[in-house]
């Protein structure tokens, strides 16, 4: 393949930036660790941020009609832009970057589930901007004042800031006047424990807030070839950990097999369809059911009755009195294969891959999968980091499409 830019994910030590060679450029990241426990952060409570992520965007969706779907799929080339990303302790997956001039250096989780760039200010005193590293727009020759004030909810947390224009660069593109928020509060405690310090959105600019994308600025200004990009996410279980992000195209070596089109559903999160769920062999048809493929969320949430069945089925189940699911670690190397049924195609993971141990308890485990109800978006279910890292991944503008091969 030819690429324009390498981009990896995730890393302690500073990036290490290669020579380009034959239109290929890689910035290596480092692994890194993410603090925070389950008896820190419960899967209840991971759960609930998750749904703070999605509800109000979602229910925009519902609501608004100028977001439609078009689904002239056809086969795509493979140029473009590549970037490696770095592990988080098989948490979560981020890159370098830098924003003014001279470049101030940021880590981003890279983040199919949002569309907003964002990183600490140094106006921010809240101890998690503290205790990560500072955009200081005085310090940049090319900073821009815009000032328009906003808030973004994710996950694990929310920010609120203002808005500003600067010189942004991931590997060796470069987009000038690109539109950011530096956050003047991180109120709670879930960023401070976090191994990065920002994020960067790769969803639909519908969900930007008036804010144009990196990724859409780079496609405006013809900066990439083809209006798609590309992830791997690599497993610290079975390999280095690290991962890979392509701008302008994808990686055929990072994946075996033919590539599945489905077509995005909703054009803000990567949502497609989401027709089944089998567990071993017991099927669980479904109707009217969303999935939104979401890189920057580690676990996999379904809708309260979709979860109920799915932990029928499951053998040594148990929960405690906050409503978190345990499994006897015994079961995770027998636990049944779980098959996604999206769009007519069919994809599965296996119980080592969705049952995961609990930190100094050697017997019990928990589901990588929770609870979780949207409800004014309808039935939506959210497929992380368990889930892609299986799969490699492409996401496709032009033709607003994702895409999903076996990952090797």
């Amino acid at each position: 393949m030819r690429f324009q830019t390498l981009l990896p994910l995730a890393a302690l030590l500073a990036p290490s930036f290669a020579n380009a060679e034959g239109g290929v450029y890689k910035a290596t990241l480092h692994k890194q660790s993410f603090d925070i426990t389950p008896e820190e952060l419960s899967m209840k409570q991971r759960a609930a941020s998750v749904g703070q992520k999605y509800l109000n965007a979602l229910s925009k969706v519902v609501s608004d009609p100028s977001i439609q779907n078009e689904y002239n799929l056809f086969a795509k080339n493979n140029d473009g832009h590549v970037s490696e990303l770095a592990n988080l302790a098989n948490n979560i997956y981020a890159a370098d970057v830098t924003i003014g001039t001279p470049p101030q250096d940021f880590r981003v989780v890279v983040d199919t589930g949002s569309s907003t760039l964002w990183v600490p200010g140094k106006e921010c005193r809240a101890m998690a901007c503290r205790l990560h590293k500072r955009y200081d727009h005085d310090r940049s020759s090319t900073y821009k004042e815009n000032g328009t004030l906003t808030g973004v909810t994710y996950g694990s947390g929310s920010i609120m800031g203002y808005v500003s224009e600067d010189t942004f660069r991931i590997s060796d593109l470069e987009i000038p006047g690109q539109q950011f928020t530096e956050t003047t509060d991180e109120p709670g405690s879930v960023f401070v424990f976090a191994a990065f310090d920002g994020i960067l959105g790769l969803a639909y600019p519908s969900l930007g807030y008036g804010v144009t994308p990196p990724f859409q600025q780079l496609m405006e200004k013809k900066l990439v070839k083809e209006p798609v990009f590309g992830m791997y996410l690599d497993d610290m279980k079975t390999g280095e950990g690290n991962g890979q992000l392509v701008l302008g195209g994808y990686d055929e070596t990072k994946f075996k097999g033919e590539i599945a089109w489905l077509p995005v559903r909703r054009q803000a999160y990567w949502e497609v369809v989401f027709d089944s769920v089998t567990v071993g062999d017991d099927n669980i048809p479904l109707e009217n059911y969303g999935a939104a493929i979401d890189s920057g969320t580690s676990l996999i949430t379904f809708p309260s009755e979709l979860f109920n069945q799915f932990i029928s089925k499951l053998s040594g189940v148990t929960k405690d009195r906050q409503g978190n699911v345990y499994v006897d670690c015994a079961n995770k190397q027998t636990a049944p294969p779980l098959t996604f049924g999206f769009g007519g195609h069919k994809f599965s993971i296996s119980g080592e891959d969705y049952i995961i141990s609990v930190p100094g308890q050697s017997a019990r485990c928990m589901p990588a999968i929770v609870q979780l109800d949207i409800d004014s978006a309808g039935k939506v279910a959210i497929i992380g980091d368990v889930f892609l890292r299986r799969y490699y991944s492409i996401y496709d503008f032009g033709n607003n499409a994702v895409g999903l091969a076996t990952a090797v």
